[in-house]
């Protein structure tokens, strides 16, 4: 995989971390463990219109994904939570949907070792 189709901005997840490959384990392991009920909670507070609960969850979602440089992710998150906050629900299971998509791809990325290999080369 060439280095600009990363599913994630890895210079940039490389500078959070501070080239610490540890830390960086452990973001990712967290990210892994938590964003099946993250997406659960979205799935849910779309399908119930709950924009209030929707924000919440999708902000919860959105900082994790900050963290690992997932760029196209938190545009689609930042665009979600604009869209609850001003109470405009139309549009959201659309975007919810793209942003599921994007965190499976993101999981997809993190369960393979070879995400170490391009962190190390950053």
């Amino acid at each position: 995989m060439e280095k600009k189709l990363l599913p994630i901005n890895m210079t940039e997840f490389k500078e959070i971390a501070d080239g610490d490959l540890a830390l960086a384990e452990n973001l990712v392991t967290s990210f892994l463990t938590t964003y099946p009920e993250q997406l659960m909670q979205i799935d849910s507070s779309v399908s119930g219109e709950k924009g209030t609960e929707l924000y919440q969850a999708t902000h919860k979602l959105a900082n994790a994904l900050k963290v690992l440089g997932a760029e196209k992710a938190v545009k689609i998150s930042t665009e979600l939570e604009l869209k609850c906050k001003k109470e405009e629900l139309d549009g959201t299971a659309d975007l919810a949907g793209q942003l599921k998509t994007q965190v499976l791809v993101l999981s997809d990325f993190f369960k393979k070792p070879d995400w170490k290999k391009w962190f190390n080369e950053a």
